[in-house]
């Protein structure tokens, strides 16, 4: 999980926050993220794409999506095995966006699709992509590296 933390410099305010934020992760999220502290003193112009509009404010960087080929039933039939599988096992802990490829190309480059559809997983390390239709649960489960009770 990639997790920004906004400040306004060395303020006590932001110390207080950091401290308490690497003590909250430390606990509960056990090494599963990377922690980014971001100066708005330093660089305000990276406020703007999460939509700063207090500090201190943490942003949680939610995972990439899954890249498609157009809506073939493949396509179709890969989001609603993803989507049935994000329920099951991920439930109100995901968020997962479709970027059609034919629509928008240079991701397939951008990301080094070779294949579609493709899910990239970035966080929590390491990176895994998976490729298919996600018919194979434990296939899939293990492939994200998915904690299983």
């Amino acid at each position: 999980m990639e997790l920004r933390l906004y400040v306004a410099g060395q303020t006590p305010k932001s110390l207080a926050a950091l401290a308490n934020l690497k003590k909250i992760c430390a606990e509960h999220l056990e090494g599963q993220y990377e922690l980014h502290v971001i100066d708005l003193v330093k660089t305000p112009q990276l406020a703007q794409n999460d939509q700063i509009l207090a500090i201190p404010t943490l942003v949680r960087k939610l995972p990439e999506p899954i890249r498609m080929t157009g809506q073939t039933p493949r396509s179709v039939k890969s989001i609603e095995n993803l989507r049935r599988l994000c329920e099951r096992y991920l439930k109100g802990r995901y968020e997962l966006e479709v970027v059609d490829i034919y629509q928008q190309p240079a991701l397939a480059s951008e990301n080094q699709i070779i294949a579609a559809p493709t899910l990239i997983k970035r966080l929590p390390l390491p990176l895994r992509r998976l490729v298919g239709d996600f018919s194979n649960q434990e296939r899939v489960v293990l492939g994200l590296d998915l904690k299983v009770a």
